[in-house]
């Protein structure tokens, strides 16, 4: 557990995500990072829907903090790193396109 994980896990909570495999895999694990991202953005969605703006956007500057300030740091990285080490054209693939998002 590094500062990172630790800070990680505050924007989750923060967030009001509950992690499904909380334990089993650490916090910061490219799974459950995109999976917050995929929560935050069905979220935001949902209360822009219902009106409620301001938590929308609350929201969305937490996605913004949590893009620029983490993951844009390191996923990047990481995919150049399956592309050069992988002859899988599925893992190949993904990693293409999670650098492309980022």
């Amino acid at each position: 557990m590094t500062d990172v994980t630790i800070n990680v896990r505050k924007m989750y909570l923060e967030a009001g995500m509950a992690v499904k495999n909380l334990y089993s895999l650490p916090d910061d694990h490219i799974a459950v990072e995109l999976e917050f991202l995929q929560y935050l953005t069905g979220r935001i969605i949902e209360l822009f829907e219902k009106g409620q703006r301001e938590e929308a956007s609350n929201l969305n500057e937490l996605r913004d903090e949590f893009l620029k300030g983490h993951f844009s740091k390191w996923a990047p990285e990481f995919a150049d790193s399956i592309i050069a080490s992988t002859s899988e054209d599925f893992y190949h693939g993904a990693a293409i396109m999670l650098k492309g998002c980022v």
